[in-house]
């Protein structure tokens, strides 16, 4: 359900309960960080990151991985790094994608 990625865009993902029976879902939306009065909450931690650069600045690769133990309502924001974006100049690449491994 992403809308793609974009210059100083962020992404959340809401872990949610729908219907019954506790079946569990992921939710992606995105969300504007164009404003600098509206950035992600305070209380956020880094938990995972990755930064890549190459001497030319031609080919930048970097990966990472991160397991969270999530609830109902929990959020998780993936922010890109000083206006870099997905598919931008220069062959860099930034992209995000969340699983849930299993439902508690």
């Amino acid at each position: 359900m992403t809308r793609g990625f974009f210059q100083a865009t962020a992404f959340k993902t809401r872990y949610v309960t729908s219907g019954g029976a506790g079946s569990l879902g992921m939710k992606l939306d995105s969300k504007s960080s164009w404003h600098p009065l509206s950035p992600f909450p305070a209380h956020l931690e880094v938990r995972a990151s990755a930064i890549a650069q190459d001497a030319d600045q031609n080919y930048d690769y970097a990966s990472n991985s991160v397991v969270l133990h999530l609830d109902s309502g929990d959020e998780v924001y993936v922010k890109l790094d000083g206006g870099k974006a997905h598919g931008g100049n220069n062959n860099k690449y930034s992209t995000f994608s969340g699983f849930l491994l299993y439902p508690d």
